[in-house]
């Protein structure tokens, strides 16, 4: 079934002063008690306690996020439609028992195609960042793996545990700062931060199966590979995701 596209081109009533709202939103999954969308770029989850940033909580109040993507990272949001079903979310993830993929661009080039178990502590750094410490702090595991472009590196992560910045300090300190992260890689400056979380799968606690959901690349990724790269890479990834399942 294709995704439902709701355009929230409107006016909206935000804290006695109102914004106009451009913005394209797809619901990606839905049911009684489910809802997953695709989250735009510089969309904010929750608040930010400032005024001028309308978010994710106040354009869907009915839904109760099982977890969180920084504003400028697009892609698949989920969460309960009442609270038995978000908590029933949370737990999972807590558990690592959902599956997720993120695809990211990197401006440094590989030689050639290659995989990694990053593992490493994350503290926390100075205004509001995230960094890599040899002295303890909490492990942020992912698996990666990367494909050579002809203008960078395609990374297909699948993070393990679910850290703040995981992803984009991770990428930073192994060597391939995502494009667009102006954060973590104010060298490398693009229209957007170059990460999208494309893949999530979750055990179902109402109807006791297993759900898929894509959420399938903005077109800016496809100014660095060809539609049919991607979906190549992404079959070796899966494949070995398949093959190295026991070690997640």
């Amino acid at each position: 079934m294709d995704p439902l596209l709701f355009t929230l081109s409107c006016i909206l009533s935000h804290q006695g002063r109102e914004y106009y709202l451009p913005m394209k939103i797809k619901i990606l999954y839905e049911d009684k008690d489910i809802l997953a969308l695709s989250k735009p770029v510089n969309l904010h989850c929750r608040s930010t306690g400032n005024p001028e940033n309308i978010t994710v909580m106040e354009l869907f109040p009915q839904l109760k996020m099982a977890h969180r993507l920084d504003s400028k990272t697009s892609g698949i949001l989920i969460g309960g439609k009442n609270s038995k079903a978000a908590a029933l979310l949370i737990e999972q993830f807590r558990k690592r028992e959902i599956q997720k993929i993120y695809i990211a661009i990197s401006p440094q080039k590989i030689p050639h195609q290659t995989e990694a178990l990053w593992k490493d502590k994350l503290v926390k750094a100075r205004k509001g960042k995230m960094k890599i410490s040899s002295h303890g702090g909490l492990t942020a595991i992912t698996f990666v793996a990367m494909f050579p472009t002809k203008n960078g590196t395609l990374l297909f992560l699948k993070p393990q545990t679910g850290r703040t910045h995981q992803l984009r300090v991770q990428s930073l300190h192994h060597g391939l700062p995502i494009l667009g992260d102006t954060l973590y890689a104010k060298s490398f400056p693009h229209t957007r931060m170059m990460l999208h979380s494309f893949y999530l799968s979750f055990f179902h606690p109402m109807k006791l199966k297993r759900i898929e959901i894509f959420d399938p690349l903005p077109e800016e990724f496809f100014r660095f590979f060809s539609p049919s790269t991607f979906e190549q890479n992404f079959s070796v990834f899966k494949k070995r995701i398949k093959e190295l399942s026991s070690h997640f």
